[in-house]
């Protein structure tokens, strides 16, 4: 878990990971979140920091994107990302945790990947935000083919549609460019 507000990541300590999780996780948690936070932090408002409204399908998009771009989103991985949309789907649709958890089993996810999701889109009366993973990521893919400024879109947690305001307090150097990127977007 990534708290940008308190600077910090946190691992349960008993948790195990299956093989190859680590290293998507760091990709994506360290490669983008931290890293687009530590460069919002170098801003002058905190905000770029913690994050514009509607930056997370961005964020999350961008995460997926360099899990792919890595050769780190494995096709189970991918599924789950899709599983998180249908569970969503499933509560805005004031589907029962039973019934969501049988349409997710009505394709073809696991038992355990099935119920995870379930718990995770019915939690707390409903978490929706999992559909904008998905959703961030085709604009991410999209942007990579039409724009590619990644460099840009590390300067801070803003979301695409937040890029012409960043670009224009960039050339007026009330923005910093990003300090940090990871490897995967450095050219």
């Amino acid at each position: 878990n990534m708290s940008a507000a308190e600077k910090r990541i946190t691992v349960c300590k008993d948790r195990q990971f299956a093989q190859g999780v680590q290293e998507r996780l760091a990709v994506h948690e360290v490669g983008v979140h931290v890293l687009r936070t530590a460069n919002g932090y170098e801003q002058p408002l905190k905000m770029f920091a913690i994050g514009f409204p509607g930056y997370s399908p961005t964020e999350e998009g961008l995460a997926i994107y360099a899990e792919e771009l890595t050769g780190k989103l494995d096709p189970k991985t991918m599924r789950d990302y899709a599983g998180r949309v249908i569970a969503v789907d499933s509560v805005c649709e004031e589907l029962t945790f039973r019934q969501t958890f049988d349409r997710l089993k009505s394709h073809s996810l696991e038992n355990d990947q099935a119920w995870n999701l379930a718990v995770r889109a019915h939690r707390a009366g409903g978490l929706i935000k999992d559909h904008g993973y998905l959703d961030g990521f085709v604009k991410v893919k999209d942007f990579a083919k039409t724009d590619g400024d990644f460099k840009t879109l590390y300067a801070a947690r803003v979301g695409l549609d937040d890029l012409a305001l960043v670009r224009t307090l960039l050339s007026q150097g009330i923005l910093k460019k990003a300090r940090y990127l990871p490897k995967f977007f450095k050219e």
